[in-house]
């Protein structure tokens, strides 16, 4: 009994400090098992099965039949002892000397184990009580100072990650005085760093969901802000529900929903907000979106001059989130009178043009669209699918189409993306071209690297990055984002009401899309002017409403819209994605050539 037991205890010791050492490596966080309850949950069980022994032969005559249930309680006694401070020390090494009966070498040897053994538990056992006590006593002067604070304008955070604390920072810097307050940090408890960087923003770490926090230490007149920044796109719904019930009523209140999720979208436009403000935050997309309203105009500038117009030849390599919403996004983009757009996308997937064409049936069909119809949207899109970026099959690919003056590459992951791009930097330069080369790379200290990337030589790389978390995360970008108050002026000028324009995604949207076009219409007129051209002191606004139809048109086949089959405003159904204006600018009614009049900025209401 006495070997077994020993073998048994140091099993299990082995076993759950392995599986403390798994969860600390693989950031597995959860509420009841974090890696430092997994190990002192081994290490009790630890200690019981080694008392067992040391009861029986110190209570129980070994002649004697085992009374199991006082055996095995007096055993669990004695084990929560050893980590009550209380342990009885004298009772367990007169019980372990009772192996000096056996009078054998082996009977030694396992004396002496067990007594090392025992002398570290009553070193290490009580510590991790005191560690245990002392972290609660650490959480509970938290909710003291959470409850008794001076209340104030807060920034609320569902949880505590990478990006958060990101956004987390910027507020910090802008708002000093402000209180911010991570909920959920008992799960993330295991990113130490994460932690730290909190604590330096002097934010309040509590380990209770978002939506069971108590608020009623805030007055009316704080303003508050929550920001639901998690994958767990199920926690996201639930508690973004709970709190539009709780605050619907409330002003001065914000809540700001980070999702890439079409179910996640859905769910929150059947939410009745009230006053409350709500804001569904698609990641990929507005960060697309700021790029191009930013630096979108430089696809202009290295676009190649063919056949009397300047051709944007766009190459992007991976269909992956950013690759396709890219994708889509060029589509309208690029509408520009003197321009013409082709987009070739690659894709492992052998199915990735039948996926998106099922996504955006009439941008492109059969993996391969173009249109060059009079009045219309001018594009050509080709999906190649099958065709793995970094193979000799893709490059030969790309190699044929001789051409490219922008590429992007989306490739799952940062360091994907930098492997990528730069053998795609490679390989433009066996083709003898250098277009303007971007990919998306989250971590801030491997983007700035790569931006300033050299060779062995010296000579750059030349690939620029996107997406990084500062970039993407700060208050200027979601919570004062100038595109969005431009997008804003658009659908007022447009007969919309503010109201509907935060209410409605739809109309959120469309106007975004055509407040950036009409900022890059403006720079590009700036830059005519500047360069000496000769321009009409008033755009003809026939043809200026005609580009932005052509615009809308592209806009709107990336949203997955079709024709309804005719011009009859009542074939409209947003619900089967039909929509009638569909067709050539001179077959519109004149409402809507003048909406397109607005919309372009030729005349006003």
């Amino acid at each position: 009994m006495w070997g077994g037991c020993f073998i048994i205890s140091m099993a299990v010791l082995l076993l759950f400090a392995a599986g403390a050492l798994i969860l600390a490596a693989r950031g597995a966080g959860h509420r009841i098992l974090t890696p430092f309850r997994c190990f002192a949950a081994g290490l009790f069980l630890s200690v019981f099965f080694c008392f067992l022994p040391i009861v029986r032969s110190s209570q129980i005559s070994s002649a004697e039949p085992v009374p199991v249930l006082k055996l095995v309680g007096v055993s669990f006694y004695s084990a929560v002892q050893v980590f009550s401070f209380d342990a009885d020390s004298e009772m367990i090494f007169d019980g372990i000397r009772a192996l000096n009966a056996y009078s054998s070498t082996a009977a030694l040897r396992l004396m002496k184990a067990y007594s090392v053994f025992f002398s570290l538990m009553h070193i290490i056992a009580p510590l991790m009580t005191f560690t245990l006590i002392l972290s609660f006593f650490r959480g509970l002067w938290v909710w003291l100072r959470y409850f008794f604070h001076l209340p104030g304008d807060t920034y609320y955070f569902s949880e505590l990650n990478e990006a958060a604390v990101t956004l987390a920072e910027d507020l910090r810097r802008n708002h000093p005085k402000a209180e911010i307050v991570f909920a959920g940090t008992e799960k993330e408890s295991r990113i130490r760093p994460l932690m730290n960087r909190a604590g330096r923003l002097k934010a309040f770490c509590l380990a209770a969901d978002l939506s069971a926090l108590h608020f009623k230490i805030h007055r009316r007149r704080d303003r508050l802000f929550f920001f639901l920044i998690t994958e767990n796109e199920e926690e996201n719904i639930s508690t973004a529900a709970a709190l539009i019930r709780r605050f619907r009523d409330r002003e001065n209140t914000a809540l700001y929903v980070f999702t890439d999720s079409p179910s996640a979208r859905l769910l929150l436009a059947q939410q009745e907000p009230g006053r409350l403000r709500l804001r569904r935050i698609g990641v990929v997309r507005e960060m697309l979106e700021r790029h191009l309203y930013e630096e979108g105009i430089r696809l202009y500038d290295t676009a190649v001059q063919e056949n009397g117009r300047r051709r944007i030849a766009v190459l992007i390599a991976g269909l992956g989130a950013c690759g396709t919403e890219l994708l889509k996004a060029l589509a309208w983009f690029c509408q520009m009178d003197g321009y013409t757009l082709s987009i070739d996308a690659f894709d492992a997937d052998p199915a990735a043009g039948d996926r998106l064409t099922a996504q955006v049936p009439e941008l492109l069909a059969a993996g391969c669209q173009e249109r060059h119809e009079p009045g219309t949207a001018d594009y050509s899109i080709r999906v190649h699918a099958g065709f793995a970026p970094g193979t000799a099959r893709f490059e030969e690919a790309v190699a044929a189409l001789g051409t490219i003056s922008y590429a992007f590459a989306d490739l799952g992951s940062d360091d994907a993306n930098i492997e990528g791009a730069m053998r795609l930097r490679t390989l433009f330069e066996r083709m003898g071209i250098r277009p303007l080369l971007e990919t998306v790379v989250e971590d801030a200290e491997k983007a700035k690297e790569l931006n300033h990337a050299v060779n062995f030589l010296g000579e750059p790389y030349a690939v620029e990055t996107i997406g990084s978390l500062p970039s993407r995360y700060s208050e200027a970008d979601i919570l004062q984002s100038e595109l969005e108050q431009e997008a804003l002026k658009v659908h007022l000028l447009n007969g919309g009401q503010e109201k509907s324009f935060w209410r409605h995604e739809y109309n959120y949207r469309s106007s975004a899309a055509a407040a950036i076009h009409a900022h890059l219409r403006q720079q590009l007129a700036e830059r005519q002017q500047k360069s000496g051209e000769e321009a009409a002191a008033r755009p003809d606004p026939e043809a200026s409403a005609r580009q932005e139809h052509a615009r809308w048109m592209a806009y709107i086949r990336s949203e997955g819209y079709i024709f309804s089959g005719t011009t009859d405003p009542g074939s409209r159904s947003d619900l089967g994605k039909m929509h009638p204006d569909l067709v050539p600018y001179e077959k519109l009614p004149p409402a809507e050539t003048e909406k397109d009049k607005r919309t372009a900025g030729v005349i006003s209401d």
